[in-house]
């Protein structure tokens, strides 16, 4: 018995931008851009921010920045409970917002308090939008688009995880970590906006 020949058909980036994907291919880039910038951008550098511009004491920074980060997790083990119930979509830019709004009332913060807690809303949700953008992302497109829209989603958002900390770094030396937080939160900002204005619900929805 001959084997049946299966033609594969190739799928290319321009392939992402035809007419019925171009807005969920421009959602995902804008997304993945900023929540990866943001994300190296605020934690490669939160010990010595808390050092040099919050006042804490190397040791205390540290403490201070595992706690912080230790909130990424039960973020992430929320997105996964709550994204069947909510939505993809919703969840998402929900997320997105309140880890904005976590980075505006950090670059506020002054107590040590303060950074704590707001630190902790910047990981949480930072960190629980990221587990709703692993599920949200190959959702978008069908089987054999998949991995060329995860993909390339993915490479745009290395580019964010290049320049975050740059841009950083150059931030800090020159007006300091509030205006630094400013911009952070328009970043997240930004993302949600995209999300919600662009992106479509796939709870429920077939994929292909």
């Amino acid at each position: 018995m001959e084997a049946e020949e299966v033609e594969e058909v190739g799928f290319t980036v321009a392939s992402l931008w035809a007419k019925p994907y171009r807005r969920r291919t421009l959602m995902l880039w804008i997304h993945w851009f900023c929540i990866v910038l943001a994300y190296w951008g605020i934690f490669l550098w939160a010990p010595y921010i808390l050092v040099t511009e919050r006042g804490l004491t190397l040791v205390k920074s540290l403490r201070y920045s595992l706690l912080i980060t230790a909130m990424q997790i039960p973020g992430y083990w929320s997105g996964a409970l709550l994204i069947e119930r909510v939505g993809r979509k919703r969840l998402l830019t929900l997320y997105m917002a309140l880890a904005g709004l976590g980075s505006l009332m950090f670059s506020m913060a002054h107590t040590p308090l303060e950074v704590l807690i707001w630190g902790s809303v910047i990981s949480f949700f930072n960190l629980g939008a990221w587990g709703i953008t692993y599920a949200y992302t190959p959702e978008l497109y069908p089987t054999g688009m998949r991995a060329t829209g995860a993909g390339w989603a993915n490479s745009v958002g290395r580019i964010g995880g290049i320049l975050g900390p740059y841009i950083a770094g150059v931030l800090i030396g020159w007006m300091g970590s509030t205006p630094l937080f400013i911009l952070f939160a328009l970043i997240h900002l930004v993302s949600a906006s995209a999300v919600a204005l662009l992106g479509i619900e796939t709870r429920g929805v077939s994929l292909d």
